[in-house]
């Protein structure tokens, strides 16, 4: 049985790189990516756990925005693996986190 934090998590994530990549619904994401749409709307609907080989296939398909590992990482609730998690999206500039302010003590 799918988790219902999990499938908000890689839906959350699959938004980003969706959007990042100009793609605007689950059915566009699937027909694109070669994952059946119905396949995908399962796992953020947490009807079903995705499948490593699905998962690879809608990354490459959204890469450079996403990553396998990061999808997983997000499905499992994780930090996703270097270099993703080394930036931060501000407005539509990716800013390395050395370049942010600190936060107050």
């Amino acid at each position: 049985m799918a988790d219902r934090e999990a499938a908000q998590r890689l839906k959350r994530v699959l938004r980003v790189a969706m959007s990042e990549k100009g793609i605007d619904g689950w059915e566009e994401l699937g027909l694109s990516a070669g994952v059946s749409p119905t396949t995908i709307e399962n796992w953020i609907y947490a009807r079903t756990v995705p499948q490593a080989k699905q998962i690879r296939m809608v990354a490459d398909f959204l890469r450079p925005y996403t990553s396998a590992a990061a999808l997983e990482a997000a499905y499992e609730g994780v930090e996703p693996p270097e270099p993703l998690s080394q930036f931060f999206t501000v407005g539509d500039s990716k800013i390395p986190p050395t370049s942010l302010p600190k936060p107050a003590a």
